[in-house]
């Protein structure tokens, strides 16, 4: 035990390390801190009681100009780029050359009052070139308020379509793993999910048994989360029941080299490409405004390129389309669930989706002849809707 005067010194030491040299160890870490704080700190005696510094509770005698006006505004940098209200927002785009032919402003102004906001539908001028040199330089070549809405109403269409052909290819490759494992003499469906999470690392562990945990007190999948527990006592489709697609494309590489099944690999691969684009579109995140873009960080599956070339396509318009990470990830979902998406309820119903989204992308053609971007990616996604669907 201690006595009292050693104790009285312990505590002092533990609860009360508020010395000016403390605090300048602290002010060292915290990488918000300016220089001029730091000069301060050390020409001035500060007595900080636990109290966040901020204006109310700083001296104010002795701070430098520049530091005191950071104090009295906050932590808040100047807005780059302030927020426009609908009219100054028309008023933005006609000064980039943005024209109001197909939709008056009053018509631009009600769209964006009820139907989208500025952000999303202005995201689709990437699409169009833009004047270099002269008095308008900048301004967009050939844009009007009616094509923004157009492609806008076009890339909700595919959102909607592909979303349910992701959730197709997510229900089906589920079915596929089952199965994989009820056909193998060596696996009971149970070791497998058990030996997964002995192969994860300690966070990757914890993120996955969070995930499960997450559904103890779920409406749906809670009695699931409280009869079965991880790692040794849940079975692979129930377990399937509750993994996020993420988990569930992790778990089935884990399977693809658990069982040397070189095909399952490339699946894997393909699924990664199909959760992304999966994502995009539950997350009604704007597609075709990147695709003007050419080249990605990932390069395309192999066995994906030699299904696009065998539709006829040619090899510099596959090349250069599938450069672009937006029109991989689409071709690599609408591959895969050819490939594994069994005739029924669900073929037709993607089969009339695309239909009606190339008889979209034939009238917005019409209306964006000139623009080579629009009309070289719909016309290559129009020729695989009608190879493969």
């Amino acid at each position: 035990m201690l006595k009292d005067g050693a104790a009285g010194m312990w505590v002092w030491a533990r609860f009360v390390p508020y010395s000016l040299s403390f605090l300048l160890a602290v002010a060292q870490l915290v990488s918000s801190c300016s220089g001029a704080l730091m000069e301060w700190l050390k020409s001035t005696e500060v007595l900080w009681m636990g109290d966040e510094i901020s204006a109310n509770n700083m001296p104010s005698e002795g701070i430098p100009e520049e530091l005191s006006s950071e104090v009295e505004m906050g932590s808040r940098r100047p807005c780059p780029k302030p927020m426009l209200s609908i009219a100054q927002q028309i008023d933005h785009m006609k000064s980039k050359g943005i024209t109001f032919t197909l939709c008056s402003e009053g018509e631009a102004a009600s769209y964006l009052a009820d139907r989208t906001y500025f952000f999303k539908l202005y995201a689709y001028r990437s699409l169009f070139e833009r004047r270099v040199g002269g008095g308008r330089d900048g301004q967009y070549v050939g844009l009007d308020f009616g094509h923004l809405k157009l492609l806008s109403s076009l890339d909700r269409s595919l959102r909607y379509a592909l979303l349910p052909m992701a959730l197709d290819v997510e229900h089906f490759s589920r079915v596929k793993l089952i199965n994989e494992v009820v056909e193998r003499d060596d696996e009971d469906g149970y070791s497998v999910i058990s030996d997964y999470f002995s192969s994860l690392n300690h966070a990757d562990r914890r993120r996955r048994m969070g995930e499960i945990n997450g559904f103890l007190k779920d409406v749906y999948s809670g009695d699931l989360a409280q009869k079965y527990t991880l790692p040794d006592a849940m079975p692979l489709w129930v377990y399937l029941e509750m993994a996020s697609f993420g988990t569930f494309v992790d778990l089935w590489l884990f399977c693809a080299n658990r069982w040397g099944v070189r095909s399952m690999v490339d699946g894997h691969y393909q699924l990664r490409q199909t959760k992304l684009i999966r994502n995009a579109c539950a997350h009604s995140s704007n597609v075709i405004n990147g695709f003007a873009r050419e080249i990605g960080s990932v390069s395309a599956n192999v066995e994906v390129m030699r299904a696009v070339a065998r539709t006829g396509i040619s090899h510099r318009v596959r090349t250069a389309k599938m450069a672009n990470p937006r029109l991989q990830q689409i071709v690599t979902l609408l591959y895969l669930h050819v490939k594994i998406v069994p005739e029924g309820s669900a073929m037709e119903r993607a089969r009339g989706d695309v239909s009606q989204l190339s008889l979209q992308m034939k009238d917005a053609l019409k209306a964006l002849s000139g623009n080579d971007a629009i009309r070289s990616s719909f016309g290559f996604l129009m020729a695989l809707f009608d190879k493969w669907f």
